[in-house]
Order: C-alpha cells, then structure tokens, then sequence
C-alpha cells in the first residue's frame, strides 16, 4: 500500500474523517466503560476460572450487539464480519484480551490500568518504526521518560513488584497495534460490527480455553455481575472505535488517561488498594510524558 498521492480515484477509498474533539469524547467515555467493566469482572474473579467468564460475559455481549445492529437496522451487512482489516484487529484484540484479564486478576487494577497508559507511547514508536515517520529529540525524550515511569510502576525486584504485571507490556504492544489497524478499516464498515468481531473472536477462544480448565458453576450473583460488565464493555469498546475512526490516533490517545482516575478510584474504594510513592510517581511520569510525546509535532 502506498500513500505517496493525495489525489483520489474512483476506486479508492475516501480519507477517513478527522474531529478531534469528538474523538477526545468517545475515548474518555470509553476509557470509563473499561475501567467499570474491569471493576465488576475483578470482582468475581475469585470464583470463577478466566474461561468461563470470557464465555458468560461474551454471550450477553453478543447478544447485546445482535440487538443493537438489529435495532440499527445493518443485519444485512454481516459480511463486513468477515473483511480482512476487521478480522485481523479482533485477532490482536484476543490476544491482548487473555494477557489483560490475567494480569488483571493477578494484580492490582490501579498498576495495570496505570501501565496501559504507555499505549500512546508505542504508537509514537511504531510510527517511526513502520510507518517511517520521524520525530525530534523532544518527544524521544518523552517516550524514555514515560518508559522510567514504567520502570516506576513495575518496581523490579522491589518487595512490591507484581510479576503478573509484566504482561501488560504486551497488552500495550497489542493494543498499539489494534488501533493502528483499526484506521485500516474503510470507513463504510460498520462500526457496529467491528466491535461484535472483536466480542465473538474473544468469546470463541474463552470457549476454547474453558474446555481446557473445566466449566465452573455460574451464580446469580455472577450472572447480573458479568451481564453488566458485558453492558459497559460493548459500550467502551464502541466508543474506543468510533475515537479511533472520527480523529487521528495522536488527537485521542492522549484521553485515555482519564482511565488512570477511574482506575485509582476503583483501586481505593473496591479494593482497598493504594499505589507506593514510586508508582505514582510513575504514573505521572507516564501520563505527563505521553501526553506531550502526542502534542509534539516533531
């Protein structure tokens, strides 16, 4: 693919649209659909196995989204499912998935929310990496001071590293990539659908993975508990899409740091947990040097 004319043909496609500030919208209410669907699931990971959560909260999400393309009246565009593009951002999505809800059960949701936030980050690097684009020595700066904040949060060999936590560094080189392939997507697909591939690709290898560790006994308390999480978890995905189709990635990945008050309000008041001095000198670190990587223009 090439990207060295600005003209268009008949044939091509039309350049996706760009509306910052309705990009930054959908993101920061994205970013707090995550932070309650990762809350509500947290909370029952104690009684049930990954497997079995993917499948139960996967199907009330499929559901959900059946309803709502239903409702939009776009049943008859199912073969957008199955476009390439669409296929190959679930597949990361999967991936990205499993590391997530691992490190999340393992780990306090206050430290691997804070981690994700190094997403911007590594969109600035595969730009240059792949995308041979180039950037000054300030923003390079940036990305080495929000890699020591990194550093901060995961405290190796300290007594309060979390080794599950380490995972996360590939949830945000798979969560970089997804939403660099999610502007692939040409604009008329749907984005309803792209957020139901995403649901039942990750719905299929719960499935999967249930088989392996066996299926465990699901309570009403854990049915309404995953039904809501599926609710804000299709919701945050959609508006996670939708920032990633209306505005460049650069004007809304600075939003996902809303996630960060979210998660440590979480952290606090569900779970009784509160970072270390370090980490949340990480976290700004993090957050600070993300966010001016993105507004650089070089």
């Amino acid at each position: 693919m090439s990207n060295t004319s600005s003209n268009t043909s008949p044939n091509s496609a039309p350049s996706p649209p760009n509306n910052p500030a309705l990009g930054s919208v959908y993101m920061s209410i994205g970013m707090a659909g995550y932070v309650v669907n990762d809350t509500l699931v947290k909370t029952i990971s104690y009684d049930l196995p990954l497997g079995t959560l993917l499948v139960t909260r996967g199907a009330f999400a499929i559901i959900f989204m059946i309803l709502l393309i239903a409702i939009m009246g776009q049943l008859n565009q199912w073969r957008a499912l199955f476009s390439k593009p669409v296929l190959m951002r679930a597949c990361f999505d999967v991936v990205a998935t499993f590391l997530f809800l691992t490190a999340l059960f393992n780990s306090s949701i206050a430290t691997v929310t804070a981690l994700l936030q190094a997403v911007p980050l590594a969109v600035v690097l595969f730009g240059v990496m792949f995308l041979n684009e180039r950037i000054g020595w300030r923003r390079i700066s940036a990305i080495f001071v929000g890699f020591i904040g990194v550093m901060l949060i995961l405290q190796p060999g300290a007594a309060a590293f979390e080794p599950y936590s380490l995972l996360v560094i590939g949830v945000i080189i798979l969560v970089a990539m997804r939403d660099t392939m999610t502007r692939r997507i040409p604009s008329g697909t749907p984005t309803l659908f792209i957020t139901l591939a995403n649901v039942v690709l990750v719905t299929i290898a719960g499935s999967i993975y249930a088989v392996y560790q066996g299926v465990s006994a699901i309570s009403q308390n854990h049915v309404l508990t995953l039904g809501a999480a599926a609710i804000f978890l299709v919701f945050a995905t959609l508006s996670v899409v939708l920032a990633s189709r209306v505005a460049q990635l650069s004007a809304t990945a600075p939003f996902r740091y809303t996630a960060v008050l979210w998660s440590l309000l979480s952290a606090y008041f569900v779970f009784d947990q509160t970072p270390n001095t370090l980490a949340i000198i990480g976290i700004v670190l993090i957050s600070v040097s993300g966010m001016y990587a993105l507004l650089r223009t070089a």
